[in-house]
């Protein structure tokens, strides 16, 4: 899923736009997979700022992002289960 997060490096203020996916452990039968960052954009006031960005800047808006990442998808989880109990207390409402 794509996520959009600020982070704050020095005294720049960017905003970053990055894919996670979620953190499987490891079974028996299976390796353990996921929890992956990939960052999509780097933007400072509307303007993508990505390729001209040195590798340290990248990485901290990459740790950051890693940081945030659980929290995010945390959050996606959280509105989809307001948004279904919603619907169906709509459908329960007008049935």
């Amino acid at each position: 899923m794509s996520y959009r997060t600020t982070v704050v490096v020095g005294d720049l203020e960017f905003e970053v736009e990055f894919n996670a996916t979620p953190y499987r452990a490891a079974t028996w039968h299976e390796p353990a997979e996921g929890g992956e960052v990939e960052i999509e954009g780097i933007s400072l006031e509307g303007f993508e700022m990505m390729e001209y960005l040195n590798e340290w800047v990248v990485s901290q808006c990459a740790k950051a992002c890693n940081e945030r990442a659980s929290d995010c998808m945390y959050e996606e989880r959280a509105c989809a289960g307001e948004d279904a109990a919603e619907r169906r207390a709509e459908d329960a409402l007008y049935a």
